[in-house]
């Protein structure tokens, strides 16, 4: 894997100390580093002889060969290298410093565009794309899917690094209450109250990551009045698992589509602030102009399958994967075609879902 080194202006004390915070949050993945260091200035010289004084990633291979990425190539690494929670709670510190981070004397000042093109909703980056077809399914904030659930406010009692509880208010007061979030390495457990007494509660298991889907993953489903539901993911989406209720979903789906909402605030917690001070953005990708004659003739491929708590969510994480993992080649970064729409197995309506998408790679030189 190499290392990487996130290379900033030391110049400006208020950017040094942001820099090392990225470095902190990058959990050891990314090494602060000066571009007024000799050592780098040299080291760029040789692996980008025309460098410019800007924001940069410079990867350095255990072959001792370096790579030096800019602009939109490296917003897309920052997402490959730190995936998508340490994405978010990046893109969330910078928005919230919005301070220079070059601060040199010349003709106009370079201000830190290290915000991965982030959608502050989900913090998933904007790709650069040689050719884009239609639009990628951005999620509403955590706001609008409790809109839609009847919520009318909420606050977050509670937060640690494998837990959460969150009250709220429900147009309808009967049906105000709590939920608490129980996460470990295996699975994670989420948790109706109302006036202090657990309702109902639902388990997502993983066999393999918390964000993929792998086939015997498992949703189990329990109701205080002793019904209970369990699915299984198969090949064919979630199928029902041993002795399941089969009318449980439908008569529990009010309730079991508000703790899925509600799961989806405690899942972006670390940009909650930031996502609700600024609205979601549905622009288009856009092209990259070095690179507006790129062909679109590679092969069809398909991303892995993802979990989210909404539809929304787990499409949006099934496309960055196509667009990061699947369609980039050496011509182009991302897919230049993308299939109409993600192909998601719902649980419950428009929640607790497993979702894939296809697209395809420019397969060939731009010009």
């Amino acid at each position: 894997m190499g290392t990487y080194y996130l290379l900033f202006d030391s110049g400006c004390s208020k950017c040094s100390k942001l820099a090392h915070r990225i470095e902190e949050l990058s959990n050891d993945m990314l090494t602060a580093k000066s571009l007024r260091d000799p050592e780098v200035q040299a080291t760029l010289a040789t692996a980008r002889p025309t460098w410019k004084w800007e924001p940069m990633l410079m990867h350095q291979l255990a072959d001792g060969s370096v790579r030096v990425y800019s602009g939109n190539q490296m917003r897309l690494r920052f997402f490959v290298i730190l995936g998508l929670r340490r994405s978010v709670a990046i893109a969330s510190l910078l928005n919230a410093a919005n301070v220079p981070v070059f601060d040199i004397r010349a003709k106009r000042r370079q201000f830190l565009k290290l915000s991965l093109g982030v959608a502050v909703s989900l913090g998933l980056p904007k790709v650069a794309l040689a050719k884009v077809a239609g639009r990628i399914d951005q999620p509403g904030l955590p706001d609008d899917l409790l809109k839609r659930e009847g919520v009318v406010g909420y606050s977050v009692d509670k937060h640690h690094s494998n837990s959460a509880q969150i009250s709220f208010t429900h147009s309808d007061a009967d049906k105000s209450g709590e939920i608490r979030v129980v996460h470990d390495s295996s699975q994670t457990q989420v948790q109706l109250f109302r006036k202090g007494s657990l309702i109902m509660s639902f388990v997502r298991i993983f066999r393999g990551s918390e964000t993929q889907t792998a086939e015997g993953d498992e949703l189990r489903f329990q109701h205080s009045n002793g019904k209970e539901a369990a699915l299984m993911a198969s090949a064919k989406g979630w199928e029902p698992s041993g002795s399941t209720d089969q009318g449980f979903l439908e008569e529990n789906e009010a309730d079991l589509r508000l703790m899925a909402a509600l799961h989806a605030v405690v899942v972006q917690l670390p940009s909650l602030q930031t996502a609700v001070a600024n609205p979601s953005s549905r622009d288009s990708l856009q092209r990259d102009p070095q690179t507006n004659a790129c062909p679109c003739v590679g092969p069809w491929v398909r991303s892995d399958a993802f979990y989210g708590s909404a539809r929304s969510i787990a499409c949006m994480a099934a496309t960055n994967n196509l667009h990061a993992y699947k369609c980039s080649d050496p011509w182009c970064w991302g897919c230049c075609n993308l299939w109409f729409d993600c192909d998601c197995v719902c649980a419950v309506g428009d929640y607790l879902c497993t979702c894939a998408r296809s697209g395809q790679g420019c397969g060939a030189p731009c010009t």
